[in-house]
């Protein structure tokens, strides 16, 4: 027998995106869905996922736009001067002209362990998978 599983990513992004994620898993469609802690709309938006049981909970670690959970200082080589992350855009143009645009592990480590605290802090238990 096969089996399809369902993921939706992007929880969080914005109140339609998660509103919509919610209707797909109601409807039968997605049996899982990730949190973007790090979006403005994810601490409004976690606040439906408690009504809905069976929906597996995951972390959708994001290093790539909106502001790093982690404090500025620790993770500087991973934003602009706006203190925004660098783009995935930013990225593949950095590696186009030859530069590397890739994180120090200690910051996207920093980054990725204050994003499982908020996911922690926003939902009252550990993410289901990252």
């Amino acid at each position: 027998m096969r089996r399809l599983l369902v993921k939706a990513d992007d929880y969080g992004f914005t109140e339609a995106i998660s509103l919509g994620i919610l209707k797909a898993f109601r409807c039968g469609l997605v049996r899982s869905t990730a949190v973007m802690v790090n979006m403005p709309d994810a601490a409004s938006s976690v606040r439906w996922l408690v009504q809905q049981p069976g929906l597996c909970v995951g972390l959708h670690v994001n290093v790539v736009i909106g502001k790093p959970c982690a404090d500025l200082s620790e993770v500087g080589g991973m934003i602009d001067d706006h203190g925004q992350f660098h783009s995935s855009a930013y990225c593949r143009t950095a590696l186009g002209a030859g530069q590397d645009p890739i994180p120090d592990l200690r910051q996207a480590r920093c980054e990725v362990e204050a994003q499982i605290r908020r996911f922690i802090h926003l939902t009252g238990r550990r993410p289901e998978y990252l």
